[in-house]
């Protein structure tokens, strides 16, 4: 997936995880700043990316735990 189309994934995964009080004050930041607003420049967008991150490193260590573990069972 090139960069582009993954950025607007991300947003739109971000945006739809917002609650109404959230998604209301991103609504009037974006109006008041106009072209000066950047999602990718929010705090809180940026706390939800690494929060994000750090979700699927710990599921891809869990995965290769299993894979080795199920390796090492298959192996005995």
């Amino acid at each position: 997936m090139d960069n582009n189309k993954e950025k607007e994934v991300l947003e739109k995964e971000f945006l739809d995880s917002l609650n109404d009080k959230e998604r209301m004050a991103y609504h009037i930041a974006k109006s008041h700043l106009g072209t000066m607003f950047s999602l990718d420049k929010c705090n809180a967008f940026l706390e939800w990316t690494k929060e994000r991150q750090e979700k699927e490193r710990q599921e891809k260590e869990r995965q290769e735990l299993r894979s080795s573990s199920a390796l090492t069972i298959a192996g005995s």
